[in-house]
């Protein structure tokens, strides 16, 4: 479950620096706070995470928020 956990961490941290590159790469307000939000989701996962909460439920919360954020927004502006 350790294991899990920390692999799960990689691709969150990863995910983050995504969303950071991307910040980067608009200055479109919308975009601009749909990606703030989307690292607020990956922290937020990374901290029910640390604090053990099930693993299903901590990533169904991402998806939910991530979907939330941006399936429905359309594509990101760049």
């Amino acid at each position: 479950d350790r294991a899990t956990r920390d692999g799960l961490g990689v691709y969150l941290r990863l995910a983050g620096r995504h969303f950071q590159h991307q910040l980067r790469q608009t200055d479109d307000g919308d975009a601009l706070e749909r990606l703030c939000q989307g690292i607020d989701s990956v922290v937020r996962c990374e901290q029910y995470l640390d604090g053990n909460v099930n693993i299903a439920l901590a990533l169904q919360q991402l998806g939910s928020s991530l979907e939330s954020l941006f399936a429905r927004s359309g594509p990101l502006a760049r």
